[in-house]
C-alpha cells in the first residue's frame, strides 16, 4: 500500500478548455492536486522534470496541439511515452514510486490503438469522452491507479457531477 503522506498529482492535458474544467473540478472535488495542460509540449516537459517524491497519474487526449498550436495526430502517444520512460528512470531510485497513465479520447480508431501498442506504450486505461457517464469512472479509477480512495462523486438528475 502507498504511504498515505505521499504527495499525490494529477497531470490533465486536453486541449477542449470544456473537458479540463469539468474533469478537472470532478478531480479537485476527489481530493486531487490536478496540474492543467494545453497542449502536449508543456505536459511532457512537466513530466521531463518530475522528482522521486510524488505519485502521478497522467490523463490525456490523444490528439491535441503542439505548444505552437500546429495539431499533431498522435501527441497523446507521446506523451505516454514520455510518462514510461520517467516511469522506468525513476523506480532505479524508488521502486515504490508510481506514474500511471489514462488516455481520454472522443474516439481511438482500432488503428490508432495499434499504434499505441506497436509504439511500446499503453495506457493504463482509456475513457471515450462521448460516454456521459464516463467522469466518475475516471475519478474512481484514478483512485485504484494510486491506492487511494477518493471522496465520492455524485450525480444529479440533468447529470451533472458534484
Amino acid at each position: 500500500m502507498v504511504e498515505e503522506n505521499r504527495k499525490r498529482e494529477l497531470f490533465l492535458a486536453d486541449d477542449s478548455q470544456i473537458i479540463r474544467i469539468k474533469v478537472g473540478r470532478a478531480l479537485r472535488d476527489a481530493g486531487y492536486t490536478v496540474n492543467e495542460f494545453t497542449n502536449g509540449d508543456d505536459i511532457i516537459a512537466k513530466i521531463r522534470e518530475l522528482g522521486k517524491d510524488k505519485d502521478v497519474v497522467v490523463i490525456t487526449d490523444n490528439q491535441m496541439p503542439n505548444s505552437d498550436g500546429t495539431k499533431r495526430q498522435n501527441n497523446g502517444i507521446e506523451v505516454l511515452n514520455a510518462a514510461s520512460l520517467k516511469a522506468e528512470e525513476l523506480k532505479h531510485t524508488n521502486p515504490e514510486v508510481i506514474i500511471k497513465t489514462i488516455m481520454i479520447s472522443a474516439s481511438l480508431p482500432s488503428e490508432q490503438s495499434k499504434e499505441v501498442v506497436a509504439a511500446g506504450t499503453k495506457a493504463d486505461a482509456h475513457f471515450d469522452k462521448t460516454d456521459k457517464d464516463y467522469i466518475p469512472d475516471l475519478v474512481n479509477k484514478v483512485g485504484k491507479l494510486l491506492q487511494y480512495t477518493p471522496t465520492p462523486l455524485q450525480q444529479t438528475s440533468t447529470g451533472r457531477v458534484v
